[in-house]
């Protein structure tokens, strides 16, 4: 299987992007929504715990995509290097070199005027301009 990782602060199109590749590719996208938004739904909120099951999940996940022999699968998500090293060392233990990582990047005028898009109002994103502001300060999420 070959795992390719879009990660970017919220707002840098990580979603849109891997919905284009994974078109073109015929890969499952993957995004990091599909988890979040159901710790959301079922518990109301994300903190440290939700965020090491929600680590866990996608692992388990994409071990499982790589036994059926899933072609590829596209996996979006905001990296954080003081919370996500270890993670991100296992995500590219499981393909055995078949894993490739892309930052996206955005400047944060950038950032502010996409995140209040339509496009993100079906899933539980940040969507307000206040709310991306504080996220962005709360850790170092425009980091390689």
């Amino acid at each position: 299987m070959r795992l390719i990782v879009l990660y970017g602060a919220p707002a840098t199109g990580k979603y849109t992007i891997g919905k284009i590749l994974a078109e073109r590719l015929g890969y499952k996208l993957f995004h990091n929504h599909l988890i979040i938004d159901l710790f959301k739904e079922i518990l109301n909120e994300r903190n440290d715990r939700t965020n090491v099951l929600d680590q866990e999940i996608t692992l388990q996940i994409l071990k499982e995509a790589c036994n059926q022999n899933v072609e590829g699968v596209i996996y979006t998500f905001v990296y954080n290097p003081d919370k996500d090293r270890q993670f991100v060392t296992n995500l590219s233990q499981i393909t055995n070199s078949e894993t490739h990582f892309f930052e996206l990047y955005c400047t944060q005028d950038t950032l502010l005027k996409r995140v209040t898009d339509e496009s993100r109002k079906p899933f539980k994103k940040v969507h307000k301009k206040e709310h991306l502001e504080k996220f962005l300060k709360s850790g170092n999420y425009q980091s390689s």
